[in-house]
C-alpha cells in the first residue's frame, strides 16, 4: 500500500474533522436534525469523493462552483419534491444532464492526455 505525498490521509483527515463539526453545529446548534443530515452527507461526498486537482486557485474555483451547483440542486429538488412524477422526471434529467456532462470532460481530458 502506498500513499504517495499522503494525500488519502489527508482527505481522509479532512473528512474525520469537518464532517462530525458540521453535523454538531447543525444538530446542536441549529437545532435542525434535517439540515444536520444534509450538511454530514454533503460535506462526506464534497470532501471525500470529489478530486481537483491543479494549483490551489484553479481548485478552489472547482470547489466553489461545486457548492454552487450543489446548493442549486438543493433548490431544484426541494421545489420538484411536492409532486413524485414531477421528482421523478427532474431527477431523470438532472442524471441525463451529470452524465453527459461527465462523460464528456473525461473524454475531453483523455483525448489532452494523448
Amino acid at each position: 500500500m502506498h500513499d504517495p505525498g499522503l494525500q488519502s490521509l489527508r482527505r481522509a483527515a479532512r473528512v474525520a474533522i469537518v464532517v462530525p463539526v458540521l453535523f454538531a453545529i447543525f444538530l446542536n446548534g441549529f437545532d435542525n436534525p434535517v439540515a444536520a443530515l444534509f450538511a454530514g452527507f454533503g460535506s462526506f461526498a464534497f470532501l471525500g469523493f470529489a478530486d481537483f486537482g491543479g494549483p490551489p486557485p484553479a481548485r478552489a474555483r472547482a470547489y466553489g462552483v461545486l457548492v454552487l451547483v450543489g446548493a442549486m440542486l438543493v433548490v431544484v429538488g426541494t421545489l420538484a419534491s411536492h409532486e413524485a412524477v414531477i421528482a421523478a422526471l427532474v431527477g431523470v434529467g438532472v442524471a441525463a444532464v451529470a452524465r453527459s456532462r461527465g462523460s464528456s470532460a473525461a473524454t475531453s481530458a483523455r483525448r489532452s492526455a494523448r
